[in-house]
């Protein structure tokens, strides 16, 4: 049964039961009830074709929604047989173009941009060069500011990029919906935390504000 039945049956969290049988190795079964976004088949067969995080910005989804997407499906982590980034490729990031860097590595411009926003590394060459689906990614999974360090652009042309594309403004908390509300002490705050994707913290703030009793984790007892 779904792991959202199961949760009810054993009066356990849904994240619970999901982290319980991705341990074991345990496929799960479809939920037809299930809210959250579907994957597509194209999404699907990305899994485990780059590495989790990559992939998660490139599908604005979360680090720990891939990796269980990928468990579910028996998808191994991806293991890169490519040459590994030398002390010399990585000194040409920021330094040129992201493209220019592709063409002389000969690695793709996702490859690129992956390992200078990874490291850290501000482009200087945002004038020129348009916006591309590495940059994009970024946008909405980090503060602003953030995201023009890395790439290089003001802070207002990321804030019209943002704005072009419709996403929200990570820095801004979304507002608490009822549903979620609801959801407050029926399970550990972290395990809240990571079902809604918000900060543990956040969800004891709220819990507190709400007057509602805190409840402890339960652990499995295998037999």
């Amino acid at each position: 049964m779904p792991d959202r039945e199961v949760a009810k049956s054993l009066l356990r969290s849904v994240v619970s039961v999901t982290m319980q049988r991705v341990r074991l190795g345990i496929r799960a079964f479809p939920d037809p009830e299930s809210k959250t976004r579907p994957y597509t088949a194209a999404e699907i067969e990305l899994l485990g074709t780059v590495p989790d995080e990559q992939l998660a910005l490139q599908l604005r989804r979360t680090f720990l929604a891939i990796q269980a997407q990928r468990h579910k499906f028996g998808i191994p982590k991806f293991q890169d047989q490519r040459r590994r980034w030398s002390a010399k490729d990585i000194a040409l990031l920021g330094k040129l173009r992201d493209e220019d860097v592709a063409r002389q590595l000969d690695r793709t411009l996702a490859a690129v941009i992956f390992i200078r926003v990874k490291l850290k590394i501000a482009n200087r060459y945002p004038k020129n060069q348009r916006w591309n689906p590495g940059m994009d990614c970024l946008l909405g999974t980090m503060t602003d500011a953030a995201v023009a360090s890395l790439t290089g652009y003001t802070l207002s042309s990321v804030k019209h990029r943002r704005h072009y594309l419709k996403l929200k403004n990570p820095s801004l908390p979304a507002a608490w919906t009822p549903q979620e509300d609801q959801l407050l002490g029926t399970k550990p705050d972290n395990e809240i935390a990571w079902e809604l994707h918000r900060q543990a913290r956040a969800v004891a703030k709220r819990r507190y504000k709400l007057n509602i009793p805190a409840m402890k984790r339960a652990r499995f007892e295998l037999r």
